[in-house]
């Protein structure tokens, strides 16, 4: 501990300078601030001790529940329930979020299947990942096409695993899974088209690429000492040596259940003279016994028969290449019209797009199955993106406002009206059921997709949560709501119920009106830009606000995008819908990123691809867009496009470094210029990990925006931000955990308000909050009327400042009990160190 708090002192004096008592009294709290896993070994064990008893017994509750719907915007993932434990089919961008606001636990998640490895099918394992290491997962193993661990290799700097062991499963035509609930068979389909890079020589001129740019920069360096009580080193990862791309291989499953044991029938039990107790017991488990008069019992004697284990298939066409090989695939037919009873599947799964289930030929091979197999959609074809909370958020703050806080365009989650108000008591079956006929009348009638005669085979939308049961039919239809749903009246009646509201929300409105001519006067004159911020979180998401993402417009047809983190294209789809958002992504000239932490820049590939689609789609927009962030980004993005997917046709990268001066003339930069129509962009070095850095952006009628990024405060950006008319800066932690700020190398709300204060900023948006403030962050007396704070899916003009300081008070009303609980932490963190 003394050896500890000398290394606190000195890293004090470096910050502050100070040896002095009262510096030493305020870093006292620092003894508490890396977080506290000691309980992750304990609950390792737990786990392995739970897995290890359980495979004693066969799994009795099996299903399925869709957990990512794979609509435009929305992930692609399948969640599998059994009492051994959980596995996961496919993992898209944004898993974790819905994982997380639907409660579903992911603490017993052990095996994940992938299909085909595109990003759409793998974006949401580096953040699941990290999540799942946090609540004691000791492994996971990932099945599909040779090679996935590249995607682990490629992201070692900013994925870091300490305790999660990534481990990969040998999946060939020949090879299976199985365990005390499942056997799963691999069933590899391959493309007819030959690999492109080998013919082209591209290979060898990519992998050079990849050597040359590798990165060995720890990004979390300044965090180490965080870690350090773990006495481990994080699991490094080796690139495969495969010598193609392997996304020429799908890989399919075929699933089946193992058979669920007859229970016990006592009445055969009392027939053969069983004594009530232990042997008892032991029937029940499949031991014979022998009784005190040396009769022998046979367990199948006295038990109901076993019920034979069902069938399920996931299966995943991604393209017509695969045709050939799914129609001449031997394995299936085992399954098809023709099988043992036993052996036809229950559920048909299809991630396949439904581009190629349109095709004759798809249908052919679907046909081949009885009709009584439900085949369900898990793809393009579905429109439910699955997230309600930041539809509940959204409703909430549009009462206060509605130009600052549009309805969002997503129509996917229902109305329904249901009275849901705490006042009122309804069944909950009748909620459920009235529910479901609004789903119904709102996706498409009797929930079957059938795509304009396009699909002679029905198949059942695969929204969130819609659960499959494999074992028990009546428990699935009383214990499991199967879709999502709001009721915006009783979100709005919710507020109400809140003391004060009302008096705080009159109030509001008065204020609003006051200044309401000078705020549509601003915005007339200046209508560009609009920030629209897509996400305001750190670190992971929740459902109330997601990563780093900020869209912020120049033209109607012109914007940039500084920082993405993951979901950052389902933002955009949830705010503008996806048509609209296929036309912002295809006038988007470029995209930033601050620095190489994931929660800034994992969303960047789903954002390159869905941009390409939609340049391709409207036949508009700048074939390469401008990606300005560190160089060091080549490395993932090399190694992403050799093993995975193209991609390098999508950006030209400028270096964040070369844009620290005007003395480097950069011909890319003019560009850029150009097509933005704005007459600067420069950064600065910020105070975070290496390489990470603050923008400024000046607008051809000079307004000038400059964002922080992650920084501490650093004097660079208030010299780069010098008069700027907004700065957005981060403010991850509350003025009471400035010692954790420090360690982190983040800024607390103070200090990025002063940072505005000393560039002469007219005006500051705080952002970037730690998800401890889920909602809001801790409101001070410092935030006055030149700051306001942002939440996902706001959007504001430069008229729009003088609103946002007049929602703090009826915000703070709305969200107390948030403010409150925040408030009593604080005051018990300071009881519990205080020094006397």
């Amino acid at each position: 501990m003394r050896a500890y708090l000398s290394h606190v002192l000195c890293q004090n004096c470096v910050y502050n300078g100070t040896h002095s008592f009262k510096s030493i009294r305020q870093l006292i709290p620092v003894f508490a601030m890396p977080k506290n896993r000691t309980y992750l070994p304990d609950l390792q064990k737990n786990r392995i001790k739970m897995r290890e008893k359980k495979t004693k017994y066969t799994s009795g509750t099996a299903y399925l529940q869709i957990l990512g719907s794979g609509c435009r915007g929305g992930a692609k993932s399948i969640y599998f329930f059994t009492d051994f434990c959980r596995y996961m089919f496919n993992c898209g961008e944004g898993t974790q979020r819905l994982a997380h606001e639907h409660k579903i636990k992911i603490a017993r998640l052990e095996h994940i299947f992938i299909t085909n490895p595109s990003w759409e099918n793998i974006g949401g394992l580096p953040g699941l990942a990290l999540t799942v290491q946090e609540v004691g997962v000791p492994d996971l193993t990932l099945h599909g096409p040779a090679g996935l661990e590249c995607l682990f290799a490629s992201t070692n700097r900013f994925v870091v695993l300490y305790d999660l062991s990534i481990k990969m499963a040998e999946c060939s035509k020949d090879s299976l899974y199985e365990d005390p609930a499942v056997t799963v068979y691999y069933v590899p389909l391959f493309s007819n088209e030959s690999n492109k890079d080998d013919e082209t020589g591209e290979y060898s001129t990519l992998l050079n690429r990849a050597k040359s740019s590798k990165d060995d920069i720890d990004y979390y360096a300044h965090m180490k000492r965080q870690n350090q009580h773990r006495g481990k080193s994080p699991q490094k990862f080796t690139e495969s040596s495969t010598t193609t791309k392997f996304t020429s291989t799908s890989m399919s499953y075929i699933c089946k259940l193992k058979p669920k044991l007859g229970t016990l029938n006592l009445d055969l039990c009392v027939e053969r003279n069983v004594p009530p107790g232990p042997l008892l017991g032991k029937l029940k488990n499949g031991e014979d016994i022998v009784l005190a008069d040396g009769t022998k019992v046979k367990s199948s004697d006295v038990k109901d028969p076993d019920s034979p284990g069902p069938v399920f298939i996931i299966m995943d066409c991604p393209s017509e290449d695969y045709l050939e090989c799914l129609l001449n695939e031997e394995r299936f037919k085992e399954y098809q019209t023709g099988a043992a009873e036993e052996d036809i599947p229950k559920y048909v799964l299809h991630f396949t797009p439904s581009r190629v289930m349109e095709t004759e030929r798809y249908q052919t091979w679907m046909k081949r199955f009885p009709e009584s197999v439900l085949h369900v959609n898990v793809n393009d074809s579905n429109n439910c993106m699955g997230n309600i909370g930041p539809h509940v958020l959204q409703r909430q703050l549009n009462y206060l406002d509605e130009d600052i806080f549009p309805l969002l365009a997503d129509k996917s989650i229902p109305i329904v009206d249901v009275p849901l108000n705490k006042k009122v008591s309804l069944d909950p079956d009748d909620i459920l059921k009235r529910c479901a006929e609004r789903v119904a009348e709102q996706s498409n009638p009797k929930e079957v997709f059938v795509p304009a005669e396009k699909l002679n085979i029905p198949a059942h939308v695969g929204h969130t949560l819609k659960t499959l049961d494999l074992r028990d039919v009546k428990k699935m239809e009383t214990q499991f709501p199967h879709c999502v749903y709001m009721n915006p009246q009783s979100i709005i009646e919710d507020l109400y119920v809140i003391e004060s509201f009302k008096s705080e929300y009159d109030k509001l409105k008065s204020d609003l009106a006051a200044v309401s001519e000078q705020v549509k006067s601003e915005n007339e004159k200046n209508p560009f830009p609009i920030i629209t911020f897509l996400g305001t979180g750190s670190s992971v998401p929740n459902k109330s606000r997601n990563t780093s993402g900020i869209l912020v417009t120049f033209s109607d047809d012109n914007h940039i995008i500084l920082d993405c983190g993951e979901g950052t294209y389902g933002q955009l789809v949830r705010f503008f819908g996806a048509d609209e958002a296929d036309r912002v992504l295809a006038s988007t000239k470029a995209i930033y990123v601050s620095h190489l932490h994931a929660d800034h820049h994992i969303g960047a590939i789903m954002l390159l691809q869905k941009r390409r689609e939609a340049v391709r789609k409207l036949n508009a927009g700048l074939k390469k867009v401008y990606f300005l962030a560190p160089e060091q980004i080549l490395f993932w993005f090399y190694s992403y496009h050799f093993h995975f997917e193209s991609i390098l046709d999508c950006f030209e990268l400028i270096g964040n470094q070369d844009l620290l001066s005007d003395d480097k003339k950069i011909p890319e930069l003019e560009e850029l210029l150009k097509v933005l129509n704005a007459k600067e962009i420069k950064t600065c070095k910020a105070r975070h990990c290496p390489h990470s850095f603050g923008v400024s952006i000046t607008d051809s009628n000079g307004k000038k925006i400059t964002y922080s990024g992650d920084t501490m405060p650093t004097t660079n950006l208030v010299e780069l931000g010098k008069d700027s008319d907004l700065l957005i800066h981060e403010a991850t932690f509350e003025d009471d955990l400035a010692h954790e700020a420090k360690m982190k190398m983040h800024s607390t709300a103070s200090e990025a308000i002063a940072v505005g204060k000393q560039m002469n900023a007219k005006f500051t948006i705080l952002t970037h909050f730690s998800q401890r403030y889920y909602k809001i962050p801790v409101i001070t007396e410092h935030f006055d009327d030149k700051v306001g704070m942002a939440f996902d899916n706001m959007r504001v003009r430069f008229g729009d400042f003088k609103k946002l300081p007049l929602f703090n008070s009826v915000l703070k009303c709305i969200y107390s009990e948030e403010q409150e609980i925040m408030e009593s932490k604080t005051k018990r963190r300071k009881r519990k160190f205080e020094v006397v």
